[in-house]
């Protein structure tokens, strides 16, 4: 299956960590373009403010593309600002996107408790509790 990864690049590590878990089930796996560029080495995280500044629109539909190429969407969503399993606005547009282009979505931990947890739940997302393997083909 080929499946567009969703988080906030702040989880870099993350979501590099989930897409090795993914091709290990030989999944194909479409990464955000600013983790792309990092995990390629051509971008570092202290260039991500500048050039989020300068490319944040063509980023976000950039991904809208890749969301329409996968499969299905697995969100990254770990504990950030201390939120447990935080899912940022852009992760949240991203997943609406998905829900709209009939995508199943997944999310690697639970739905956080956050001021559009209704939202969220509202996509009907199928959670993993990092269970990789529950991802179905």
């Amino acid at each position: 299956m080929k499946i567009a990864i969703c988080a906030s690049l702040k989880v870099h590590d993350q979501i590099i960590a989930a897409k090795h878990k993914l091709e290990d089930l030989d999944h194909t796996v479409i990464l955000p373009w600013t983790t792309e560029l990092i995990y390629k080495k051509k971008m570092t995280f202290k260039d991500i403010p500048a050039f989020k500044k300068k490319n944040k629109s063509y980023a976000v539909t950039l991904h809208f593309d890749k969301i329409k190429q996968a499969d299905a969407v697995l969100v990254v969503n770990p504990t950030r600002k201390g939120i447990k399993n935080y899912i940022g606005g852009n992760t949240l547009m991203e997943m609406s996107f998905a829900h709209y282009s009939k995508k199943p979505i997944y999310l690697l931990n639970s739905i956080p408790k956050m001021i559009y947890t209704e939202e969220i739940e509202a996509v009907k997302p199928v959670i993993l509790n990092n269970k990789f393997d529950k991802i179905k083909t």
